[in-house]
C-alpha cells in the first residue's frame, strides 16, 4: 500500500512539473506578441508565428529564450537572429554579427501598441544595447 502511494505521488509530481514547464514556456513565447512601433517601423507579432512588418522586410518569427529569429519573404528558409529584451513598455532588438556577438550599435527600440512614441519611458536599457 505504501509503495502504491509513493508511486502515485511521484507520478503526480512529474505530471505537475510537465504542466508547469509547458505553461512557463508558453508565457515566454507570448511576451513579444502584439504590435510594437517606432517612427520608422511597426511590427505585429502574431501568435501563429507570422509577422506584419510595415517595411515588408520580415514575415515570420519565433523566439528561443532571449533570441528572436526572423525570416524574409524572399528567403523563408534562412533565419536572421537577434537578441531581444522587453523592459517596461519597450522592446529592445539588436542583430547578432557573424561571430555571434551582439551588434549593440544596431540596437532598435520599439514602444508597445497604445504607447505614444514621444511619451515612451525607455529608461532601462539592456547592457548589450547601445543607447542613442
Amino acid at each position: 500500500m505504501i509503495v502504491i502511494g509513493a508511486v502515485t505521488a511521484i507520478f503526480l509530481t512529474v505530471v505537475l512539473a510537465g504542466v508547469l514547464y509547458v505553461w512557463a514556456a508558453s508565457l515566454a513565447e507570448s511576451d513579444i506578441e502584439g504590435t510594437w512601433h517606432n517612427p520608422e517601423q511597426t511590427f505585429t507579432f502574431k501568435s501563429d508565428g507570422s509577422l506584419e512588418d510595415s517595411t515588408g522586410e520580415w514575415n515570420d518569427w519565433r523566439t528561443d529564450g532571449n533570441e528572436l529569429y526572423l525570416t524574409t519573404p524572399n528567403d523563408p528558409v534562412y533565419e536572421y537572429y537577434f537578441k531581444y529584451s522587453i523592459s517596461d513598455e519597450m522592446l529592445f532588438l539588436a542583430p547578432y554579427d557573424d561571430d555571434n556577438s551582439v551588434m549593440s550599435d544596431s540596437c532598435s527600440v520599439y514602444a508597445i501598441d497604445g504607447v505614444d512614441w514621444e511619451d515612451a519611458g525607455y529608461y532601462t536599457w539592456p547592457s548589450w544595447c547601445a543607447s542613442e
